[in-house]
């Protein structure tokens, strides 16, 4: 080169990415007349490696540091489909006929009694619970859907295997037995009680919405206080509440969603923790349920 910048040396090697894409050239460059040596093409390849190495490591760093934040966001979408009441799937629909569920949240098992793994193989088992009543009505809204290109909505029975309802009612006598027994084992320790209120808020957030039920902790004194909402306890019904299977209606108790042991576990536990569980409700008003617990001392 005769103009500026005068370069009459130049001397280079070609750098790529670790799949193999050229990315550029790693050059030397003088501007005197050089000769380049066997000894010195062989450093300039060195060179070209450790910039190579140092540009794929960043590469590296950067695809690293995206798939955690894909992988965080996942994990927090996960942490909120789980709070949905019922479950979340996508259904597919295959030319050859088959069906499955490339994604279902964990709901689908307690809807269906089918794994994740098993809906996103074959969607029959889930099939294989809907009331036979309604099977034509769920495979009619499908071929619509599919011929429209619209979102699929239908309301349809299931059949709940017994199974479903009786292995909780077994857990809670299990534990409520243990409790009146004085065998279930108890490892009091000093606790901030709103943490622990807050994770279970965030736990039942759901099902709180629901029923519109709300959580007050007074900032001074030992006492939780919980609102639900609804008709309140009846009267004749309020010296019974916390008796096991006890129900304020004749309802069954699985239509409820629970086992009608859970006052009497919340008794139980509260009264083995020196502390002390009530209410207060106006009928049509819903009702208020409180928990005293005893302030942590420093003494051992």
């Amino acid at each position: 080169m005769t103009g500026n910048p005068n370069i009459r040396f130049y001397a280079g090697t070609p750098l790529h990415s670790a799949d193999g894409h050229a990315l550029g050239t790693l050059c030397v460059i003088d501007r005197k007349p050089r000769t380049l040596s066997a000894e010195d093409r062989q450093c300039l390849r060195d060179l070209a490696d450790c910039a190579e190495e140092q540009i794929n490591a960043r590469e590296l760093a950067i695809h690293y540091r995206e798939l955690e934040q894909q992988n965080e966001s996942l994990v927090v979408l996960n942490q909120l489909v789980d709070l949905v009441p019922g479950g979340l799937y996508q259904f597919r629909r295959y030319p050859d006929g088959r069906m499955n569920y490339p994604y279902s949240s964990k709901g689908i098992e307690r809807m269906f009694g089918v794994t994740q793994k098993q809906a996103r193989e074959d969607a029959t088992a889930v099939f294989a619970t809907i009331n036979p009543d309604d099977l034509a009505a769920v495979a009619a809204s499908i071929e619509e859907s599919a011929s429209r290109l619209s979102t699929w909505s239908i309301q349809f029975t299931i059949r709940g295997p017994e199974r479903s309802w009786l292995a909780p009612l077994i857990n809670d006598l299990l534990d409520i037995e243990k409790l009146v027994a004085g065998k279930l084992d108890i490892n009091l320790k000093q606790q901030p009680l709103q943490p622990l209120l807050e994770q279970a808020v965030t736990i039942n957030q759901s099902y709180g919405a629901q029923r519109e039920i709300t959580i007050e902790l007074a900032p001074d004194i030992p006492e939780t206080k919980i609102f639900v909402n609804g008709q309140g306890v009846p009267e004749a019904f309020r010296d019974q509440i916390f008796q096991r299977f006890a129900q304020a209606d004749s309802s069954d108790t699985r239509s409820q969603g629970g086992t009608g042991l859970g006052l009497a576990i919340t008794r139980e536990l509260i009264t083995a923790m020196a502390g002390e569980v009530g209410f207060e409700s106006v009928p049509g008003q819903g009702a208020t349920f409180w928990i005293r617990l005893p302030l942590a001392s420093d003494d051992p």
